[in-house]
């Protein structure tokens, strides 16, 4: 019989709920708030990644930009000769 990780659950007298997963020993372990915790940390990276994401677009932008004025300039000075 799987025991849910209610909080002080008592073994001899179980609690069973579907909707949370128990370890297959009967420990009781609540892997209901573990999942949210680890949904909440994922969303986090997300959030991460696509910050950096958009900073290395901002960066690449800038550079090409910085790369074509230099181009440019150096065509006018090579023009000149």
């Amino acid at each position: 019989m799987a025991v849910t990780g209610v909080g002080g659950a008592n073994p001899n007298n179980p609690v069973l709920d579907p909707h949370v997963p128990t370890m297959p020993d009967n420990t009781g372990v609540d892997f209901g708030n573990f999942f949210s915790q680890m949904q909440q940390q994922n969303m986090e990276m997300l959030q991460n990644q696509e910050m950096v994401q958009q900073e290395s677009r901002r960066y690449n932008m800038v550079s090409n930009v910085m790369k074509t004025k230099h181009d440019n300039v150096m065509n006018s000075i090579r023009n000149m000769k």
